[in-house]
């Protein structure tokens, strides 16, 4: 096993991500959500996480 450490790896990263869906039927929904890194601890050098967002449908079967 290597004791060697890593330079500019790993790291924390918190999210909070609000999101809402809206039930079209009881089969379909839409839903969407913001993706907000509210903690990000991150080891030497890295990029960080922006704020994304994600939409999608679902149907049920």
């Amino acid at each position: 096993m290597n004791d060697e450490v890593l330079a500019d790896t790993g790291g924390t990263t918190l999210f909070l991500t609000p999101g809402i869906q809206w039930v079209l039927t009881p089969r379909f929904l839409v839903e969407a959500a913001f993706q907000i890194p509210i903690v990000q601890e991150l080891n030497g050098t890295q990029l960080v996480f922006a704020p994304t967002a994600n939409a999608g449908i679902r149907l049920l079967f």
